[in-house]
């Protein structure tokens, strides 16, 4: 041990490593304990604020992307009620309504287009509600809207051939032969032809 004299002071005082870390530790933690009790409140309010910012523009741009999403997914809806058909739209259709857990209600919502409404667009509301019911694994459900679509547009054969398909996958053989029979019958529309 050396004696040193204090710094502050003209008096001796023996230090050694040990009452020095001592010194140090207690020291560190009274200033800690008057930082966190006199500016806690500063430090964590500005912080407080921060996250409060942060989460109102999270939830402002989660709304944009929801009201995007909505857009796109009625844009969708507009042009399969034009042409229904199984493709890419459908896809892109089918998974944003999975998603958004909104299949069921635009399933009901085009049904009860198809319950009533202009001729045309009922039966090609009818082809996509049983589209939908049909990819959906709900066999019972689409035939019936099938039916709907066929029953309004006789001579459209592009629903005939999806009833066709509803018949296979619900292992009802002599309706489908005369489904698609039906369907191939009739005159196809050019855009049609690949399905």
């Amino acid at each position: 041990m050396k004696n040193r004299l204090h710094p502050f002071g003209r008096s001796r005082i023996l230090w050694s490593p040990g009452s020095v870390g001592c010194l140090i530790m207690v020291f560190a933690a009274a200033v800690a304990s008057t930082v966190t009790n006199s500016h806690a409140g500063f430090f964590f309010q500005g912080e407080k604020a921060a996250d409060d910012t942060a989460e109102t523009e999270l939830a402002n741009l989660k709304a944009e992307k929801d009201d995007e999403l909505d857009l796109a997914t009625e844009r969708l809806l507009q042009i399969l009620r034009r042409r229904p058909h199984f493709g890419t739209a459908f896809d892109r259709l089918y998974q944003q309504l999975a998603i958004d857990q909104q299949l069921s209600t635009t399933i009901d919502r085009l049904a009860v287009e198809a319950d009533g409404g202009a001729k045309d667009n009922s039966a090609s509301a009818a082809t996509l509600a049983g589209m939908l019911q049909l990819h959906r694994g709900h066999q019972k459900q689409a035939i019936a809207l099938l039916q709907t679509a066929t029953l309004r547009q006789p001579d459209d054969a592009i629903a005939h051939w999806y009833l066709g398909k509803a018949f296979i996958v619900d292992q009802q053989r002599e309706p489908a032969v005369a489904a698609l029979r039906r369907g191939l019958e009739l005159p196809a529309s050019r855009g049609d032809l690949i399905d």
